[in-house]
């Protein structure tokens, strides 16, 4: 039998991230919301997020971005 591959990689796929941060550049408050429901669902919190965002060589304007979405 083989390993199911969602149990060996437990992080969603690349290009989901890469959607929910784009999102959180959203005007609209209601999809940015989502995305930050989403990566920290994902993740736990936006160090997992940054830490992965970096590994995966994942382009966001800013990682500052985060910093100021762990805040609000």
């Amino acid at each position: 039998m083989q390993p199911n591959p969602i149990q060996a990689n437990p992080h969603p796929p690349i290009i989901l991230v890469k959607t929910w941060c784009q999102l959180l550049r959203c005007e609209d408050e209601e999809p940015r919301e989502s995305a930050k429901t989403m990566l920290f669902g994902a993740f736990g919190d936006m160090q997992g997020v940054v830490e992965f965002v970096k590994a995966n060589n994942i382009k966001v304007r800013s990682l500052v971005m985060f910093a100021d979405l762990e805040n609000n």
